[in-house]
């Protein structure tokens, strides 16, 4: 799925078709262009972020005729999204999240104001997402939020580290993993919230002050992480498991973000 911010079109087709060649494609458009998210689920229905050029307010469902069937607009500020287990689909809110499962949505609200959400990583073997979690607009983060789509319930765990909106990510185990500004992934237990070992990557950093800025990345592909190091242009691969680094790989320019496939 495509979405384009600029016109609000949106652009579905299977990503098996990518090695084809030819492509299979379903066009369609959010009503007004916006900063926005589209997905769709097996059974064909289409999820559609609502906003315009001013604000984003939730998420309205469409049939694969393109008939809406429902909508929810309880979530100001919409940003981010992941899908769990189940296709639970979550969006993140100023106060919470937005989550839609099995034709329903539910909101989930902070627990405390203004709890803002607006980065959220998930995987379909999980029904747990983790999400960013901004307590206070003033500082940096360093809390993050676990958000179960079986329980729609809401879980804020304090990490006593900064980090950025590339340093989230969901393990195969189901953990969660954090990349703090100590250089160190922290693991978190999803189950008990709890951080349960943390080994160090890379040396300490400052998170920059604009999004646009280069700043390390974390990504997870199977049982190994993937960090982006800024200070000296290097990828690095870490074993989740023993913590030790198994590769570095340096490149010929300041990385701003990554991503893995399989071979």
């Amino acid at each position: 799925m495509l979405f384009d911010d600029g016109t609000g079109d949106i652009t579905s087709f299977p990503t098996r078709d990518l090695s084809r060649t030819s492509i299979n494609v379903t066009e369609y458009a959010a009503a007004e262009p916006h900063h926005g998210v589209a997905v769709e689920l097996s059974n064909g229905h289409r999820i559609i972020s609502l906003g315009d050029s001013e604000s984003r307010t939730g998420l309205a469902v469409f049939d694969a005729d393109g008939n809406e069937i429902g909508r929810d607009e309880s979530c100001p500020g919409l940003h981010g999204e992941a899908i769990a287990a189940d296709e639970a689909f979550l969006v993140g809110c100023q106060d919470g999240v937005l989550v839609f499962k099995d034709g329903e949505f539910s909101k989930i609200t902070s627990p405390s104001d203004p709890g803002r959400i607006g980065n959220a990583r998930g995987t379909e073997a999980s029904p747990v997402i983790l999400t960013d979690f901004r307590h206070d607009p003033d500082s940096g983060l360093d809390r993050v939020a676990l958000v179960d789509t079986n329980t729609m319930s809401m879980t804020v765990v304090e990490l006593g580290v900064e980090y950025t909106s590339s340093s989230l990510a969901l393990g195969s185990d189901g953990n969660a993993l954090v990349l703090g500004v100590d250089g160190a992934i922290h693991v978190i237990d999803v189950s008990s919230g709890e951080v349960t070992t943390s080994f160090p990557v890379i040396d300490p950093w400052t998170a920059p002050e604009s999004w646009r800025d280069p700043r390390p990345n974390l990504y997870v592909l199977d049982s190994v992480a993937y960090v982006t190091d800024t200070a000296s242009d290097r990828v690095i691969a870490v074993n989740l498991t023993s913590g030790d680094t198994i590769a570095t790989t340096e490149i010929s320019a300041t990385p701003q973000s990554i991503t893995a496939v399989t071979g």
